[in-house]
């Protein structure tokens, strides 16, 4: 199997996962330039005249990526490597529509049974993976839906438009709702990555005469850079790992917002229903400062006029 080289991953970065450009390069170009750390932008590289190296490493880099690049003919890509292939989703996935057919939607005859139920909200609110659910439905509503197979990257396109997650079991959802079935030949977390960055792009295509609704045909049409399966997964492990410290701080930081919030919660109620005694801790609190007599407004004496005349 051909090796990844560092024309291809820089790539990916752009068009794959430019959020987490700067991190990817630092991480690739570090193996053959061992001293060398890439700066976060050309203008920070290019300031550092004083460092005739680092300029003439980095040019080199560039030079060597341009060489094996060619316009990819897609207007959201630009130019890609040039053993890179440009498909469209329909020719690389399978498309799997949502399902809900009932109206009211909210028919409670159609709710709690065994039947995991997500909708818009839990893929938006996935971090990545979908792992817990709210709602079920019973053979009733089963029967109006259909059941998804675990592992199907579920994509938004009515309401919170173009967010993406994976199911992590096997739900059913409706039609505001697409999932996405990669052939072999496509890495999923890959998918998932194009998928996150393709989102403003999404959002643009929403016409706004059919409530910012997405066209299954028309997500199906747009091209998606195709590298080979070994770069595809390269490239996944390179953001996952660059990324999985930010992820982790981030979730130890939202738990502990959750604990501090679920303490000031749990001691208002004992301080409000007497299991908590604060009356001598009060008592030691200093006594308010009065106010000064400078800081008091001073009488308007047109009004006072009025009032005597």
């Amino acid at each position: 199997m051909a090796s990844m080289n560092p024309e291809s991953l820089l790539l990916a970065t752009k068009d794959v996962a430019f959020r987490h450009r700067n991190a990817l390069l630092r991480h690739q170009f570090a193996q053959e330039y061992a001293a060398f750390r890439v700066p976060d932008s050309e203008d920070a590289i290019l300031s550092t005249r004083n460092d005739s190296l680092t300029v003439a490493r980095y040019e080199h880099c560039v030079d060597r990526l341009i060489a094996g690049l060619e316009h990819s003919r897609c207007l959201t890509l630009g130019d890609i490597p040039k053993h890179w292939e440009v498909r469209p989703v329909k020719q690389v996935t399978k498309i799997l529509r949502g399902k809900f057919t009932h109206r009211p939607r909210n028919d409670p005859s159609l709710y709690d049974g065994p039947y995991p139920f997500i909708q818009t909200g839990s893929v938006a609110g996935a971090k990545k993976f979908i792992t817990e659910y709210k709602q079920t439905l019973n053979d009733r509503g089963l029967a109006v839906s259909k059941m998804f197979p675990k592992g199907t990257l579920c994509m938004t396109i009515a309401a919170n438009i173009g967010d993406v997650a994976i199911l992590d079991f096997e739900a059913c959802f409706p039609d505001s709702v697409v999932g996405f079935v990669p052939r072999s030949s496509l890495d999923r977390d890959f998918l998932f990555f194009v998928f996150r960055c393709m989102k403003q792009e999404l959002l643009a295509d929403a016409p706004v005469n059919t409530q910012g609704n997405l066209n299954v045909e028309r997500i199906g049409m747009k091209g998606i850079p195709f590298p080979p399966l070994e770069e595809q997964q390269t490239i996944t492990k390179g953001i996952e790992a660059e990324t999985g410290a930010f992820d982790t701080a981030i979730a130890r930081t939202e738990r502990e917002i959750t604990l501090m919030q679920e303490y000031r919660t749990r001691l208002t109620a004992d301080v409000v229903t007497g299991k908590l005694d604060v009356r001598e801790a009060a008592d030691k609190l200093p006594d308010p400062e009065p106010a000064s007599p400078e800081a008091e407004e001073p009488e308007d004496e047109t009004e006072l006029e009025e009032v005597e005349g």
